[in-house]
């Protein structure tokens, strides 16, 4: 049941990982149990003794999980999680490849109702024709799916109705939806979207390059076809790369992070429901990994409200491992060390050797609590790790041994199964060639 590799700090030693296929049963479950409380963490002290293993991917309660989705990840590293709509079906948006037909590369929504196990496509016929996913952002709006996605020329807007939609169910809805177009932003592009509450979307992408330097732009769409004018974030110096945002629901403020990579730091702004945008101020004291390419280094953030105050989360790849820092009502905290060993960034994962271009990382929230994910540079696994608001992270836990191969995307988020909430996420094992893929859906109860 031992299987020898390294843990996430680079050293060998006996893994406490199975896997177990099916629904083999309590037996199988409570040995996983005793073995991980023996396993070293990543990084960090060894695992609290009440751990129970639960977690770690293949163990019996997971059943038939991991589930295997069709398609390939759009190329950077962004915020395209599983969602799950009112009648308990999972979404998951893919980019197309495999079956060569005109506007190949699209968007394909991927649907689960078995709880993850098995996924298809649903409305291929009325799939967008906007091709080419660099970078991508899902978000859920009711009984919607609301997709923006960038090819380094055109900022896309398309949106989803799920099966509890009373109109137009598991359709397409808007299409094809341009809030700009004619951008020249270099190899590596990113977007991020912020829906407020009247359903107004703010959209932070690439803009088009100032000689090498890459640069950053918002903009609004305020109702069907109508955007306003892009402004940009950046001046003719600067370097920026990424770009995430989340809105609160409560107050309608978006708070967006980028990387600053030519000062190797992470800079954060916030932005009001009326378009005011606040200064930057850097929000790391360790400064960022320093890969030698120009790479993105903060995930997306989340926000939750606790004893009437705001807080917004975000992770980043710093040059000590995996940090966070919270924001409290506009205040910066100080910096959280998730884990001291260093996340994997942009992995080779084909013969062209497209990478996510920034860490394999990711944030989602339950509650007050947050939940952080993420692949381990010396071993490409997956780790979790949680933080009750005020408290402090958990010795990390291994979720998913990437065996000899590595996770190149990983995305998360919190949803109501079966009646109980859990932590869903998404994962791409590779190395596999351009225009491939390998990705799996998992989920741990809550």
């Amino acid at each position: 049941m031992e299987s020898l590799i390294r843990n996430a700090g680079g050293t060998s030693r006996a893994e406490c990982t199975h896997r177990t296929p099916g629904r083999r049963l309590s037996l199988v479950a409570f040995f996983s149990a005793v073995l991980l409380t023996a396993c070293t963490s990543p990084g960090a002290a060894p695992p609290a003794a009440a751990e129970t293993g639960s977690q770690v991917e293949g163990t019996a309660q997971l059943g038939s999980l991991p589930g295997t989705i069709q398609g390939i990840e759009p190329e950077a590293q962004s915020h395209v999680p599983p969602y799950a709509d009112g009648n308990g079906n999972l979404y998951r948006i893919v980019e197309e490849f495999g079956s060569p037909e005109p506007n190949h590369n699209t968007p394909r929504m991927m649907k689960s109702g078995d709880g993850g196990s098995t996924w298809v496509e649903v409305d291929e016929v009325n799939r967008p024709t906007d091709n080419d996913l660099e970078g991508s952002w899902l978000l859920q709006a009711g009984t919607a799916l609301v997709y923006v996605y960038t090819d380094g020329g055109t900022v896309s807007y398309s949106t989803f109705n799920t099966s509890d939609a009373a109109t137009n169910p598991d359709r397409w809805e808007t299409t094809d939806e341009r809030g700009i177009t004619g951008l020249s932003a270099g190899s590596q592009q990113w977007t991020c979207a912020a829906r407020t509450s009247d359903g107004r979307v703010w959209v932070f992408f690439s803009d088009t390059l100032v000689g090498s330097n890459k640069q950053l732009s918002f903009i609004r769409r305020d109702s069907a076809g109508s955007w306003t004018t892009k402004t940009r974030i950046s001046s003719d110096t600067d370097s920026f790369a990424g770009a995430t945002c989340v809105v609160d629901p409560v107050t309608d403020v978006t708070h967006v992070f980028y990387h600053d990579y030519a000062n190797k730091q992470v800079l954060y702004r916030s932005l009001t429901a009326a378009g005011a945008l606040s200064a930057a101020t850097r929000i790391d004291t360790t400064g960022t990994n320093t890969a030698n390419r120009d790479y993105n280094a903060v995930t997306n953030p989340i926000v939750y409200t606790t004893d009437g105050s705001s807080v917004v989360t975000a992770m980043y790849a710093s040059a000590s491992g995996a940090r966070a820092v919270s924001i409290t009502d506009g205040v910066v905290g100080t910096e959280q060390v998730v884990d001291t060993a260093a996340p994997l960034i942009s992995a080779a994962n084909s013969d062209k050797n497209t990478g996510n271009d920034g860490p394999a990382m990711q944030l989602a929230v339950h509650g007050s609590t947050v939940h952080a994910l993420w692949a381990a540079e010396s071993t490409g696994d997956v780790w979790h790790s949680s933080r009750p608001h005020g408290g402090a992270w958990t010795a990390p836990e291994r979720l998913v041994d990437s065996g000899p191969g590595h996770v190149s995307w990983l995305y998360a988020n919190v949803f109501t199964l079966d009646g109980g909430q859990v932590l869903g996420y998404t994962y791409d094992v590779g190395p596999h060639l351009d225009d491939a893929g390998d990705i799996r859906y998992n989920h741990v109860p809550l």
